[in-house]
């Protein structure tokens, strides 16, 4: 059912949104049909005696009196009532004079802007007791008038995809410093904002994600198809489920004036052969529904800064659970292009990593006579790990964050030559090339590792002042300094993966 804000009784004589009952069931029927109705009263005469009587406060004396007033008369109360919860039945035909009957029936309790409960403070300000003017009130009860009636939604609904962020200037969240926006874009805003066309301009949005990552990371995004990608990625860079699929995210939309299976209907790509193989079941037992054409069309709108893909409905409950076990137990995929001054590295600083990870206590690394730098074309790379790490709050985060040690590991990690690599690279590497200009190709060397959820990956490879213990700096006992990152992959199977979304036009 459609369920659009009502601010007048005329708007309400002929609510042609109510009689729309040709939907049929769909997943999310107990909770979206549920309306909430919120009635405000206003009574003319009493605000009329209001202000009258600010007029004449305002020619005593006491600035205290003075302030007091003020502040009833421009921060009024809000005036709520007592509100009635109907749940309407799409499958049965809905009588909307018993619906309209019910909101005016809601009979109100008679209350002015100004009570005893506010006069009494106020009065006991006055240093004397004589007044110099009064008002007389009317004995009878007066009608009160509907002020404004409201039909929202008593239950939001959840929506859930996966992001992948293609540029390096773009924050997840509107950066706003001192009140002034440091850049035009975020993605929660070029995701939110296609979504709340779609579900009415009146609808609150709340965006979630699993973890977050700094303006300047990029995710890379598989540039075959899905299948052929995964088949590729048991010889490059790790073994992993969700490679490049992107970042888990949840929207929960409330208060929103879209009939939901109508937004099935209109944006489900999946919809209609799910109906066919569940046969007269239809999807009132299926725990998520795919919206791949709103996909697209979000795609269409974001100038090539964030795809969006996996976008379905899901339940509340499944949504909360996912977000927050993924903050706390996935493992993450990287890569980064670092840079080594001095000399670039070398096989000595090998041994030492190798020395490093073979002391560890849960490592079963033994030190390989083997290990060169660059290392041999056969291989590509040379593979550490894991490292435990203690990690304070970084120094960038401190004015936001509070000052805690955090244990986590990287559990693994991958060196190359950036020069070897560089000299046939594939797609997702070719932004790289651009660092060769501006540093010594000697000193240059790409780094792929997976570690915890939650580690800080630019001051595991700096070091932070020493402050990570160890770094990757203190153990190659060289300084190191990252110059690019790109999440490579998040390791959460959530939400269902799905086709990928049509190209955008």
């Amino acid at each position: 059912m459609k369920v659009p804000f009502v601010h007048s009784p005329d708007e309400i004589s002929a609510p042609e949104f109510l009689s729309d009952n040709s939907r049929g069931l769909t997943l999310f029927q107990p909770e979206t049909c549920l309306l909430r109705i919120e009635v405000e009263f206003i009574h003319a005469k009493t605000d009329s005696e209001c202000l009258a009587f600010a007029e004449q406060a305002n020619n005593i004396d006491s600035p205290i009196v003075r302030q007091q007033v003020f502040t009833l008369i421009n921060v009024p109360r809000k005036r709520n009532r007592p509100s009635r919860r109907i749940t309407v039945d799409s499958s049965e035909p809905t009588d909307c004079s018993s619906i309209l009957s019910t909101c005016v029936s809601i009979e109100p309790k008679v209350s002015g802007r100004f009570s005893k409960t506010f006069l009494q403070p106020l009065l006991l300000t006055l240093a004397e007791r004589n007044y110099s003017f009064g008002f007389t009130f009317p004995k009878e009860t007066e009608i009160f008038s509907s002020y404004k009636v409201q039909l929202t939604r008593e239950c939001p609904v959840v929506l859930a995809g996966r992001y992948v962020k293609l540029s390096r200037r773009l924050p997840q969240t509107p950066w706003i410093v001192d009140g002034a926006r440091k850049l035009p874009f975020s993605v929660e805003e070029l995701i939110v904002n296609p979504v709340r066309t779609y579900f009415g301009p009146s609808s609150r949005i709340t965006f979630s994600s699993s973890g977050r990552e700094d303006v300047d990371v990029r995710y890379m995004v598989p540039v075959f198809p899905w299948n052929v990608f995964v088949l590729l990625s048991r010889t490059f860079v790790f073994h992993i489920r969700c490679l490049g699929l992107g970042r888990p995210f949840m929207l929960q939309v409330e208060n929103y004036q879209a009939s939901i299976a109508e937004v099935i209907n209109t944006f489900s790509k999946l919809h209609d052969e799910q109906k066919r193989s569940s046969k007269d079941v239809g999807i009132a037992n299926q725990s998520s529904v795919d919206l791949l054409h709103l996909a697209t069309l979000i795609n269409s709108q974001t100038e090539g800064k964030v795809f969006v893909r996996d976008l379905q409905f899901v339940r509340p409950s499944h949504a909360s659970h996912a977000i927050k076990f993924g903050e706390l137990e996935k493992s993450k995929c990287y890569r980064a292009v670092c840079w080594c001054p001095q000399g670039g590295l070398g096989s000595e600083q090998l041994y030492l990593l190798a020395s490093h990870c073979a002391g560890s206590s849960d490592s079963t690394q033994t030190i390989s006579d083997h290990l060169v730098w660059p290392p041999k074309i056969t291989s590509g790379y040379v593979e550490f790990g894991p490292i435990p790490l203690i990690q304070p709050t970084p120094i960038r985060v401190l004015h936001r964050r509070a000052a805690l040690e955090r244990a986590r590991t990287v559990r693994s990690m991958r060196l190359m030559d950036y020069k070897t690599r560089m000299q046939c690279p594939p797609p997702e590497f070719v932004d790289y090339l651009s660092w060769s200009e501006q540093y010594p190709i000697e000193e240059l060397f790409i780094l792929e590792l997976r570690c915890d959820a939650g580690t800080y990956v630019k001051e595991f490879i700096h070091g932070d002042l020493g402050r990570c213990r160890p770094s990757l700096a203190s153990i190659l006992q060289r300084q190191v300094d990252i110059l690019a990152l790109d999440v490579v992959a998040i390791e959460l199977d959530w939400p269902l993966r799905l086709p990928d979304p049509d190209l955008p036009v």
